[in-house]
């Protein structure tokens, strides 16, 4: 244990002094794995989702505040999906609009965890993020948990369903995405995942707040 302090205590003291770059190296490769994210789930466009393109978006968003990352990734998620369906596209524009105006309303100082949700999925460790956010932060960060959630979600819709909404005519297109829109909101998977991730939110973080020993091992367990 007195090992672990000493590397904690050696990792805060270089992070102080180097924190300017450590912090735009955080971003860089924030940015780089929702890039890549979203290459793996709609990568339907060659030139938003040619390797090149992505480390330079990676680059710009190192070099900008945080949440212009969220923008940036929202339209590179947009033309990709339009590659595929301007009515698709129309209905993610809409729901990205409803969800960041609760965001920006609510919670403006969590933009990393609406980044690290889809990125976490992605690499099937989605529950780390309520586990971490219990033992950092506290029950406001399950509003950006379950805007990730949707958006992980809706992505991996639109993938599973690529090939059928580039065939389908326009009349069924419609109908499909409008079975979509209520599909989306009516799948038990996707509020059982978003029940899960607040409920073990909330575990962590009421444990770790006990006045008791090991109290943040015992959430950490926990959760």
């Amino acid at each position: 244990m007195g090992k672990l302090f000493e590397i904690k205590g050696y990792l805060m003291k270089y992070y102080r002094k180097s924190s300017k770059y450590v912090d735009k190296m955080v971003q860089f490769v924030l940015a780089l794995l929702t890039f890549t994210f979203i290459n793996q789930k709609v990568g339907f466009s060659d030139i938003t989702s040619h390797p090149v393109t992505t480390i330079l978006l990676s680059v710009i968003c190192m070099l900008l505040p945080m949440q212009l990352t969220i923008i940036l990734a929202t339209a590179a998620a947009l033309i990709q999906i339009m590659t595929v369906s301007n009515a698709m596209a129309i209905l993610a524009l809409t729901l990205f609009v409803i969800m960041y105006v609760f965001y920006f309303r609510f919670t403006p100082k969590h933009t990393i965890i609406l980044l690290l949700v889809p990125i976490a999925f992605m690499l099937k460790i989605p529950l780390l993020i309520p586990v971490l956010y219990g033992l950092i932060g506290g029950p406001i960060c399950i509003l950006p948990i379950s805007m990730g959630t949707i958006i992980y979600y809706m992505m991996d819709f639109v993938g599973a369903n690529s090939t059928l909404l580039q065939t389908a005519e326009e009349t069924k297109i419609i109908t499909l995405v409008g079975g979509y829109a209520n599909q989306l909101f009516t799948n038990p998977v996707l509020w059982c995942m978003i029940i899960a991730l607040a409920v073990t939110l909330l575990l962590v973080h009421s444990v770790r707040k006990m006045s008791v020993d090991y109290a943040w091992e015992i959430a950490i367990i926990a959760g």
